[in-house]
């Protein structure tokens, strides 16, 4: 149920029930009480010290005797207090010159009144040509309740780490979701979104399906109209080559090596267009490969192999041919020859063609994927095509999750494609 409440409910939610287990932390703290305060030193129990006998402390401050020629040094914090002094005298019977006494909190004697001492202090007493020296020394830490404390934070701190993951990963998990339906991980947005969705994921979710749908309408749309172009434009491009029959040779050539162009260019614009549309299977794209090499050394064409790697991929086996063909006719127009490789790296089939020939402009290099961006600067399609080739295979990669990149190496041009392979462990 609380997946399905609103985001701005949840974190509400999320922040009272931090404030709530803080404040309980805070009231057990309050119910164990501060940590306990040794009780204070009694000064019959220093003068008893100094006198030699041992003295039971029962686990307040702890007393520590030694013998020493010199007469004691105050510690950090000390001060001399001849107050003390004075009373050590009387109770020891001993001129107050023999004595000293330094402490970090001076009591003094008060009349009828029994004297301690709350704090540190050192204390000596010249006795038999020694001095007779005894120190209070600090008061054990309260462990136990240090460690009540320290547990109580840290569980209190739990739960509200706890809390935040859960209610932040209640948040998170229905937009990942749908940031996968973007990207083209589902084959299609569900309109009311996940049933355990936050209802603004859900609003965002329907709103992203029917404008994903408005757009597949849109792309179908034009689909059918190129289609009814093309189909239409064959009837005028086949009278018209009737026609040609009856200029002079060259002129009758020229005008056939136009149709043709327009032809391929509407061809060409159809594929583009229809890129990605294909259905996709498993196939290992080094048999494609192999296969295309095959059919341009049975044409003489100078393409060869410089490494084959098995790569099973998830793909449109007509599509990734048409890139390929594109790729390696874009090779063998601008360079000698041309060479192909495949590998598999971090779990992406890797397909490299390069060619002999003066590589890519700068130009080029930025823009050449794009739709009529040609290599060559005339207008020639028998030598710079028309400019439709790679804007149509860069299409087809980033249909299936990869990507092209054009570059240039030490004796030419080369096209680099990139898709993520299946692992078949």
């Amino acid at each position: 149920m609380l997946r399905r409440q609103p985001i701005a409910r949840q974190i509400i939610a999320l922040v009272s029930a931090a404030v709530l287990a803080t404040a309980g932390a805070m009231i057990a703290i309050t119910f164990i009480g501060p940590p306990p305060r040794p009780a204070p030193t009694q000064l019959s129990d220093v003068a008893q010290a100094l006198e030699g006998e041992s003295v039971d402390r029962m686990g307040t401050r702890p007393l520590r005797q030694e013998a020493s020629a010199a007469e004691p040094e105050p510690r950090a914090g000390e001060a001399r207090n001849n107050g003390i002094e004075r009373w050590l005298a009387e109770e020891l019977g001993a001129d107050p010159e023999e004595l000293r006494a330094f402490t970090n909190a001076p009591p003094f004697p008060g009349p009828g009144k029994e004297n301690t001492l709350r704090g540190e202090g050192s204390f000596g007493w010249q006795h038999n040509g020694r001095w007779h020296i005894v120190r209070v020394d600090p008061a054990p830490a309260a462990l136990p309740w240090w460690v009540t404390v320290a547990a109580v934070t840290i569980l209190v701190l739990g739960a509200i780490i706890a809390l935040a993951w859960f209610s932040a990963r209640t948040i998170t998990r229905p937009l990942e979701g749908l940031a996968a339906h973007v990207r083209g991980d589902s084959a299609e947005l569900r309109l009311v979104g996940n049933d355990n969705a936050p209802p603004e994921v859900a609003v965002v979710s329907g709103a992203l399906a029917l404008f994903q749908r408005a757009q597949l309408d849109l792309v179908t749309q034009r689909t059918r109209m190129l289609s009814a172009i093309a189909h239409d434009m064959g009837t005028p491009l086949a009278r018209l080559a009737f026609r040609l029959e009856a200029l002079p040779d060259a002129q009758r050539e020229a005008a056939q090596a136009d149709i043709a162009a327009v032809r391929r260019l509407i061809e060409d614009s159809l594929a583009l267009d229809r890129s990605g549309s294909e259905p996709a299977t498993l196939f290992d794209l080094a048999d494609l490969v192999s296969a295309m090499v095959a059919e341009c050394q049975v044409l003489d064409l100078p393409l060869t192999v410089d490494g084959m790697q098995s790569v099973t991929v998830f793909a449109s086996n007509l599509g990734l041919r048409r890139l390929l063909q594109n790729v390696v006719d874009n090779a063998l127009r601008y360079g000698s020859t041309a060479s192909v490789s495949l590998a598999s790296t971090q779990a992406q089939a890797r397909l490299v063609v390069r060619d002999r020939g003066p590589g890519f402009s700068v130009d080029m290099l930025h823009h050449g994927c794009e739709p009529f961006a040609r290599g060559e600067a005339s207008r020639n399609p028998d030598t710079g095509g028309n400019g439709l080739g790679l804007a149509i295979a860069a299409a087809i990669a980033s249909e299936h999750g990869g990507s092209i990149e054009l570059r240039n190496w030490e004796y030419g041009g080369e096209v680099v494609f990139s898709i993520p392979a299946v692992s078949c462990a």
